[in-house]
């Protein structure tokens, strides 16, 4: 899919998709995420913030949560992670 005419997703967009992850995991804390990725703490608040590394750990996030690694990139649009959403949804 080309992006042409269509929103890219920010880091402010994926880092609201973490938190809405930690949420659905029985609501996973900050540190239990930083524990499990290796990070501090204040370097998986700001990964939430949209300001932090998020791009780097998108597997590792993707492995944790259940998502697809792309739901942690930047390059994707919002169409195509509907569209991805979606398919997982069809999947379970």
């Amino acid at each position: 899919m080309g992006s042409a005419g269509k929103k890219l997703r920010t880091r402010m967009d994926i880092g609201k998709d973490i938190q809405n992850c930690l949420d659905d995991l029985n609501n996973m804390t900050h540190a239990k995420l930083a524990e499990l990725l290796n990070l501090s703490e204040k370097t998986v608040d700001r990964m939430v913030a949209g300001k932090g590394p998020i791009t780097k750990y998108a597997s590792d996030l993707a492995k944790i949560t259940g998502k697809p690694e792309s739901w942690f990139k930047e390059n994707i649009t919002w169409e195509e992670k509907r569209l991805r959403l979606f398919i997982l949804k069809l999947k379970m």
